[in-house]
C-alpha cells in the first residue's frame, strides 16, 4: 500500500469512528444531522465529511492530494506531493460569496530529493513575507521576515538564527531587528542584535545562560546546582546587579560600580 492510499484509508477510518453512518438532508433540504455526516464519490472513495462545525473535503489528482478543512469563516487548503509531504498550505477568509472571499496566506514547502523534512519554506501574506530554513531533523535554523511594498520589493524586518545540540537543545539564538531612517524604509539606519547562548558544558539540568545586546553582555546566569545559581545584570557605565540564589530562593543581592560595592542586601529564606 502506497502512502497516498494509506492516507485516504486513515481519513476514512477516522470518519467511520467519529460519525457512524451517513446522514442525508430531509425533504426541506436541511441536514438532519449536521454534526455527523460524510459522503463518498462514485468509486467509493471518501470525498467529504463534516464533524461539529468543521467541514473536510478530499481530492486526489495526478501526483498531488488536496485536503480542504473549513471551520467558521476560515478554510485551510493543504496540498501534498506523491510522497504525502505537505508542499503548500493556503488559508482563506470565507465571505458570503466566493468573490468576496480572500486568501490570507500561502505557505510553500521545498524539499531535498526524498527527504521527509522540508529544507525551506516561504509564507506570503499581504504586505509580508517569511522565509524559513530547516536542518535535516526539521528544526528551524533560520527565519527572516520581510515587508513587501506595492512594487514587490522585499525589505528585511527581522531575522532569527539558531544552533542546536543533541536532544533538540538550543545552543545559540540570535535575533536581529532592522531599523530604517524613513517611513518608506529606503535607508537602513541600524541593525539591533540580541543573542542568547546556552552552555550545557557543566552537565547540569539548567545550562549557563548569556544574553548579549548589540555585542554587549547584559545578563549572565551561572549554575552551581539546578537550584543554586548567580545571575548578574550588566548596565551602562559599569554598574552591575548580582543576585545569588540557593534552593531556588534569593539569598543576596549586590550592587556594584566596577569593583566598588555600593550596596548589599541579604534576604530571609524559608530554608
Amino acid at each position: 500500500m502506497n502512502r497516498r492510499a494509506a492516507f485516504i484509508l486513515c481519513c476514512l477510518a477516522f470518519v467511520v469512528v467519529q460519525t457512524g453512518t451517513c446522514e442525508s438532508p430531509d425533504a426541506s433540504g436541511t441536514e438532519i444531522d449536521a454534526l455527523n455526516r460524510f459522503s463518498l464519490d462514485a468509486e467509493g472513495k471518501l470525498k467529504a465529511f463534516a464533524f461539529d462545525a468543521e467541514r473536510f473535503t478530499l481530492s486526489d489528482t495526478s501526483d498531488e492530494s488536496v485536503t480542504v478543512n473549513a471551520s467558521g469563516k476560515t478554510a485551510v487548503r493543504k496540498t501534498y506531493d506523491a510522497l504525502m509531504r505537505l508542499v503548500k498550505r493556503d488559508v482563506w477568509k470565507i465571505a458570503s460569496t466566493a468573490k468576496e472571499s480572500v486568501r490570507e496566506s500561502t505557505e510553500t514547502f521545498y524539499y531535498k530529493t526524498e527527504g521527509a523534512y522540508p529544507a525551506s519554506s516561504v509564507t506570503e501574506r499581504e504586505g509580508r513575507r517569511e522565509e524559513r530554513f530547516y536542518d535535516d531533523e526539521g528544526r528551524v535554523i533560520s527565519r527572516t521576515d520581510f515587508f513587501v511594498d506595492k512594487d514587490g520589493t522585499q525589505i528585511p524586518d527581522t531575522k532569527m538564527t539558531r544552533l542546536y545540540a543533541d536532544g533538540n537543545k538550543i545552543l545559540e539564538e540570535e535575533n536581529s531587528r532592522y531599523e530604517y531612517a524613513d517611513e518608506k524604509k529606503s535607508q537602513l539606519a541600524a541593525v539591533r542584535v540580541q543573542k542568547k547562548i546556552y552552555d550545557y558544558a557543566a552537565g547540569e539540568k539548567n545550562p549557563n545562560y548569556y544574553f548579549y545586546e548589540d555585542g554587549t553582555l547584559r545578563i549572565k546566569t551561572i549554575y552551581a546546582q539546578d537550584d543554586a545559581y548567580v545571575t548578574t545584570l550588566y548596565f551602562d557605565d559599569g554598574y552591575t546587579v548580582i543576585s545569588e540564589y540557593a534552593a531556588g530562593e534569593k539569598i543576596r543581592e549586590t550592587i556594584k560600580n566596577g569593583d566598588r560595592v555600593l550596596r548589599t542586601k541579604k534576604y530571609d529564606t524559608k530554608n
